[in-house]
């Protein structure tokens, strides 16, 4: 099954992409609806907590790269941001900012 990663991500994270991959199939060849949505919803919640955790230490990378001098437009060139993006990121709570939200909700 094609997960969407592209190349470049497979090579830099292949323990991760492989987990993930492996986690897609098994949930793929759940049979039951009802089953297969809870454990998509886990999964979805240990993923989301995940890519807070990854862009928490993302931003204190790029906090101390600024703390170590580098500028705003050179962290934005490097790493494919708009210095606006980069500025961001770099602000303290900046983990906050990546959009990052809970899929629970008290609605039938």
């Amino acid at each position: 099954m094609d997960t969407g990663i592209d190349a470049d991500a497979k090579r830099s994270t292949p323990t991760l992409c492989a987990a993930v991959h492996e986690e897609l199939e098994s949930l793929t060849a759940i049979t039951s609806p009802r089953e297969r949505a809870e454990r998509a919803g886990v999964v979805i919640e240990v993923l989301r907590q995940a890519v807070a955790d990854v862009a928490r230490e993302r931003s204190a990378a790029f906090r101390e790269l600024r703390e170590s001098g580098w500028t705003l437009g050179r962290i934005a060139r490097v790493y494919g941001l708009s210095r606006s993006r980069a500025q961001q990121l770099s602000a303290p709570a900046a983990a906050d900012l990546d959009g990052v939200g809970s899929d629970t909700d008290d609605r039938d």
